[in-house]
């Protein structure tokens, strides 16, 4: 893999459902991993990226909406802080006041930027 960019996704299935969704099976978390969070708990470890950095991890961008109410962007805040642990180059961009969703010109010339940078060969 050369380069990774993720757009507003989760990074900790364990940290992302809280309260009383980790025993809420209706839960989108729980459809994937087949029970609840609270009955799954290692299951949602295992699924969850921030649980298998490594220094041989590729580059990452992440971006993602300062108001995302459905992926907070904490999710990201700590994969990001995770990979620049172990030395892997990656890059956090904040939309400001947009939630899950975003695009536009900006956007597309960071993401442009990121693959001229790490999937271009001399």
């Amino acid at each position: 893999m050369n380069c990774v960019i993720n757009f507003f996704g989760p990074t900790d299935f364990d940290a992302l459902i809280q309260g009383k969704a980790r025993n809420d099976p209706a839960n989108p978390v729980a459809q994937l991993l087949g029970g609840t969070v609270a009955k799954k708990i290692k299951l949602a470890q295992h699924a969850s990226p921030i649980y298998h950095v490594t220094k041989d991890d590729a580059p990452h961008l992440f971006m993602h909406g300062d108001r995302d109410s459905l992926v907070p962007l904490k999710q990201s805040e700590l994969i990001h802080a995770a990979l620049e642990k172990v030395g892997v180059k990656t890059s956090l961009y904040v939309v400001k006041g947009k939630g899950h969703g975003f695009g536009g010109a900006d956007i597309v010339r960071r993401v442009t930027a990121f693959f001229d940078e790490h999937l271009m060969q001399d």
